[in-house]
């Protein structure tokens, strides 16, 4: 009967958001970039595990990949709809979508790093989880407090 090889490394629960804020970023670029599904898989596993796959590893780890390629999915589904914020008029006019193109993830580190008092390289070594779930409810937050302007300039415009 032949033995079940086991992974040279702990599995990551990209799903679970376990993996880093900065290993979600790289691994949105690898998985956007164009190129072949072959180099998209080394340069998965390099990225979270630092592990370059061998030839004779590439059909144990091939399940781990779809794991984490579905864990990915997870992430991109609950940041489209959870995360989706319509900038206002006033935002748009005053260049929102050139700031945000400009500045990308690198906006929301520096914020993080702020709001925490954190080095920006040490807001990259948090898990996803994490942050997902500041960034919801920073941005819940936001929409409530607009809300509630909203309302106060109506009472006081009475």
């Amino acid at each position: 009967m032949k033995e079940d090889r086991k992974l040279p490394f702990e599995k990551i629960d990209v799903k679970g958001g376990d993996l880093t804020f900065g290993q979600r970023i790289n691994l949105g670029k690898i998985l956007e970039a164009d190129g072949r599904e072959w180099e998209k898989f080394m340069a998965v596993f390099e990225c979270l595990h630092h592990h370059k796959p061998e030839i004779e590893e590439y059909k144990l780890l091939y399940p781990y990949f779809i794991e984490i390629i579905e864990g990915i999915r997870h992430w991109l589904e609950q940041e489209s709809s959870l995360l989706f914020y319509e900038p206002s008029a006033e935002e748009i006019s005053a260049g929102i979508k050139d700031f945000s193109a400009k500045v990308g993830e690198f906006g929301t580190i520096k914020t993080l790093a702020k709001n925490y008092a954190k080095d920006p390289d040490e807001i990259l070594e948090w898990k996803y989880g994490k942050v997902f779930g500041i960034l919801y409810t920073d941005l819940e937050e936001h929409k409530f407090q607009k809300r509630y302007q909203k309302i106060l300039e109506k009472k006081y415009q009475k």
